[in-house]
């Protein structure tokens, strides 16, 4: 007689196994961490002194002769509206699939980035050691931190493995060309572009370790 058909064995969840980062709470933390030391020695050094402001302006001239300079605003402001685009998408996804806390992650995370760094470039001070580029403040760059926010939450909302990398090089790359052309397109320093940057990846470290969203753990 022949043995009765086991039942097959039910298939994970795909909210249960799709959203996951690479990196466990307490390298999510070392990231987070590294990111906010570098914020600062990034203010103290390039914003804060004199060698660093003059550093600072030769690099925002220089960048004034790259390619498509005329079309730094188009580039500039079309990177994060492809990017949230995108976002939008794959949080929609991602909430079909159950994984809503993942969602309100990245949520929290552009939030943050876009309204920290506001009030970031409201409260530091900018000392006058001449005028080099504007002598007011724009450090951080409000824009970067929302671009590359939302560029975490492409990766981080990704879902699945397929097309990763190749996901990754696309958006490395679509926040290098805006952080390029926010210089170029005279809108801001470079020491701007990278303190929104770190401002961003110290906000999503911080998130995901705070929510438990690290390898290892479900996103639900």
């Amino acid at each position: 007689m022949d043995a009765p058909a086991r039942p097959n064995a039910p298939s994970a969840a795909p909210s249960r196994t799709a959203y996951t980062v690479p990196l466990d709470r307490v390298h999510l933390l070392v990231t987070a961490a590294v990111s906010v030391v570098g914020l600062v020695l990034v203010y103290l050094v390039e914003v804060c002194t004199d060698a660093g402001q003059r550093q600072d302006v030769l690099v925002f001239a220089r960048f004034q002769a790259l390619p498509l300079a005329e079309h730094a605003g188009a580039i500039r402001d079309g990177v994060p509206i492809a990017l949230g685009v995108a976002t939008v998408a794959l949080a929609v996804r991602a909430v079909r699939r159950g994984a809503v806390r993942a969602v309100v992650a990245q949520v929290v995370v552009v939030g943050l980035a876009a309204l920290g760094s506001e009030l970031l470039k409201d409260v530091l001070v900018r000392p006058f050691h001449g005028t080099y580029a504007y002598t007011y403040n724009t450090f951080p760059s409000s824009h970067m931190a929302t671009t590359a926010a939302l560029a975490c939450a492409v990766l981080a909302l990704w879902g699945t493995a397929r097309w990763r990398a190749e996901a990754t090089f696309v958006v490395v790359l679509l926040v290098a060309l805006a952080g390029t052309y926010n210089v170029t397109g005279f809108a801001h320093r470079p020491s701007d572009v990278v303190g929104g940057v770190l401002i961003a990846t110290a906000l999503e470290g911080f998130t995901l370790a705070a929510l438990g969203l690290g390898a290892g753990r479900a996103r639900g």
